[in-house]
């Protein structure tokens, strides 16, 4: 089964975001219609709610589990929101594409962190025809800034996430998504969200018995050296994965979406400021 996790940074303020998310859905309705292409497609920061129902058609299965509020303040702001393009209705941002079909859908929602994101899990059961039933999970972990590295929220819900990943009955996991949680930098610039706390033993532990892909290794998903969408105050980093756990191997990881686009003014530019993961999965021999 092939895989692909992209956080694909439809927030509020993102720069050419009507046109990039145009961009983005017609991408993944081509892969949709490829045999070669993702089976499975975890997606993360689809904040929008009036956005998902662009993404809803381009899979034959979804799988979300979203609890939008309304912002207390909608009454003053709404109006100006409307104009402007942007929304405050938000949750996790997390919404799972398969071709196969989906049993059943679980969230857990991380205790820790301060944010009107709600920061979580979305796991999934998917029915494969490869595979047989397996749980996969899209998640998202809370980000490291430059004001602040938010260690301790991280390592919280990465043990979280571990735990959570244990409880799951009865068939393989795999997990993937946005975990902003990033090795030494391969690359010119240093790698802000690296901290030694976190990597490698945190995650070891955290995600033992899972392995993600060999290729993958030195792959950089989020690096302003790369993408001009980037921040150049967090470097180079590698913060989006995907994991096979026991009983499965993971095989032909590499780094997706990194084609540019026209999206306005300036030079052609990518889809978002992450790149995607693509991995294969199987089971193990």
């Amino acid at each position: 089964m092939k895989l692909m996790t992209w956080n694909i940074w439809d927030i509020p303020g993102a720069h050419a975001r009507d046109r990039r998310l145009g961009r983005v859905a017609a991408t993944l309705k081509a892969m949709a219609a490829d045999p070669g292409g993702a089976d499975v497609v975890l997606l993360q920061e689809v904040w929008s709610a009036r956005r998902r129902p662009l993404l809803r058609p381009l899979y034959p299965h979804v799988g979300e589990a979203e609890q939008y509020w309304r912002n207390p303040m909608n009454w003053l702001a709404g109006p100006m929101e409307w104009l402007r393009g942007r929304y405050l209705t938000i949750d996790s941002g997390l919404m799972t594409l398969s071709r196969h079909p989906i049993r059943e859908v679980r969230r857990l929602r991380y205790s820790k962190g301060r944010s009107p994101a709600k920061r979580s899990a979305l796991a999934t059961l998917i029915e494969s025809p490869d595979l047989g039933p397996v749980w996969v999970v899209n998640t998202h972990l809370c980000a490291a800034y430059p004001r602040t590295t938010n260690t301790p929220t991280r390592l919280a819900q990465l043990h979280e996430l571990g735990a959570y990943l244990r409880t799951l009955p009865g068939h393989p996991v795999i997990v993937g998504g946005d975990f902003n949680i990033a090795p030494p930098s391969v690359g010119p610039l240093p790698a802000w969200s690296h901290d030694p706390s976190l990597w490698p033993e945190a995650m070891q532990a955290a995600l033992a018995g899972f392995h993600a892909a060999p290729e993958a290794d030195g792959h950089l998903t989020y690096t302003a050296t790369h993408n001009p969408w980037a921040d150049p105050r967090e470097g180079d980093n590698r913060l989006d994965y995907i994991f096979a756990g026991p009983g499965l191997v993971a095989r032909d990881g590499r780094v997706a979406m990194t084609e540019r686009y026209p999206l306005g003014r300036g030079r052609p530019k990518p889809l978002s400021d992450h790149f995607a993961v693509m991995t294969t999965v199987d089971r193990s021999p």
